[in-house]
């Protein structure tokens, strides 16, 4: 499970996600917004199923929360009605940094590829153009230009071998190191 504290208050991401979070008021006062007060930074934690495959959805939340974005009333998808991370999917949409899978859908359920991650923090973050190559595997790959940002940005370090395998499955742990990276916190301990 994947767990971004803000103070005392861990919202929890994971195969049921957000029971614990799905309680806090929405942006209405109503129940299963998944916004918080923010009081303290926050700071990403893998306490369960680290190596889970992140989902669309979890990584909507997990980016959503850890870098504040606004919220929004519109809806940009069929496909995440009733879930608990719709509200979340919905900032990420709203900001520009992710998008859907088409025909109004957001593909909640598919996996989050390393690749996948470098587009939505080269985003959120802005991030400058790399004129760096920075691996070798993902020559021609259609997010390379994300991937050589993140990389520039010391956020990824890739998998290995001036590799970064951007077809991959991002795992939970490997979540919780980009995003603390990318917040600029001390790396987080396995």
């Amino acid at each position: 499970m994947l767990a971004l504290w803000i103070g005392a208050i861990g919202i929890l991401i994971g195969d049921d996600p957000l029971q614990e979070a799905s309680t806090l008021p929405g942006p209405n006062g109503e129940p299963g917004g998944n916004v918080v007060d923010r009081t303290a930074p926050v700071v990403p934690e893998c306490v369960e199923d680290c190596d889970a495959v992140v989902t669309r959805a979890e990584m909507a939340t997990a980016v959503a929360e850890a870098f504040e974005l606004p919220v929004t009333t519109k809806n940009f998808f069929t496909d995440d009605d009733g879930s608990p991370h719709e509200g979340n999917i919905n900032r990420m949409a709203s900001a520009g940094i992710m998008r859907g899978c088409g025909n109004d859908q957001f593909c909640p359920s598919d996996d989050v590829t390393h690749g996948r991650i470098a587009t939505v923090l080269s985003r959120v973050l802005e991030l400058p153009k790399s004129d760096t190559d920075h691996f070798g595997d993902d020559d021609g790959h259609k997010l390379e230009n994300a991937i050589n940002r993140v990389a520039e940005a010391g956020i990824t370090e890739g998998c290995g071998d001036d590799a970064y395998c951007p077809d991959e499955p991002l795992t939970r742990s490997q979540l919780v190191t980009l995003l603390t990276r990318a917040l600029g916190l001390d790396d987080p301990v396995a």
